[in-house]
């Protein structure tokens, strides 16, 4: 029977055989771990960690190093989805409330809301579309 080996440290480092970061999996200095990969560039593309409300969430980021796609779990256990524009803005979120009732949420260059689908319970849909102030300019249920 082999022993087990254990090493423990509170950061761990992947690089390739010249030395390049490749991957980091460590403790965030409020004591959440997290893992991140890295592109040939030595950006990173993909963070998962656990944040300090002791909640996941995963980042995909882009060849510039911005985040593009955040998955993540909200208090409520609500998992959302959100697509990030060039500038750092949110375009899209696709949500699940605390009832698990879907949204999709459609937002202009500036993260304004401009139009809303959501479902809620027994096949209850409705569509809202937004003016640039964020008030109501249509609603269809």
């Amino acid at each position: 029977m082999s022993e087990r080996k254990i090493v423990s440290a509170e950061e761990f480092r992947l690089v390739d055989e010249k030395g390049n970061l490749k991957g980091v999996f460590a403790v965030r200095p409020g004591g959440e771990p997290a893992f991140g990969l890295y592109g040939k560039d030595g950006k990173r593309r993909l963070i998962a960690a656990i944040r300090g409300d002791d909640l996941p969430a995963i980042g995909l980021f882009d060849k510039k190093g911005s985040e593009r796609l955040k998955l993540s779990i909200d208090d409520g256990a609500s998992p959302s989805a959100k697509l990030t524009g060039k500038g750092g803005v949110t375009r899209v979120e696709i949500k699940l409330d605390g009832d698990g009732d879907p949204s999709i949420t459609l937002m202009d260059e500036g993260g304004k809301k401009m139009a809303q689908l959501v479902v809620q319970g027994d096949q209850k849909a409705s569509i809202t579309f937004f003016d640039k102030e964020g008030r109501v300019k249509a609603h269809i249920a």
